[in-house]
């Protein structure tokens, strides 16, 4: 099983810590991960489509810019 991972956070360092935590979970659990590094809200918004990924982590400061453009609610639209 593949599972497919979003992280977007304006931070390189802590994206790749993300990444290497799953990674090493991963491999404790026989979890196989495909990881997708984004760094910003826009990278994220360029990128998304509804399934595209099953897990997103979403640093606050991007959240919180989708939240103040309203690009947010297009997302909740699409799964509602």
């Amino acid at each position: 099983m593949r599972i497919t991972v979003a992280i977007c956070d304006d931070l390189e360092e802590e994206r790749l810590q993300m990444a290497r935590l799953l990674k090493n979970y991963g491999r404790r659990k026989g979890v196989a991960w495909e990881i997708e590094l984004l760094e910003s809200g826009a990278a994220f918004l360029d990128l998304f489509r509804p399934g595209r990924w099953d897990i997103i982590l979403m640093a606050i400061y991007s959240y919180n810019i989708l939240v103040e453009s309203k690009q947010i609610e297009v997302i909740k639209k699409q799964f509602t």
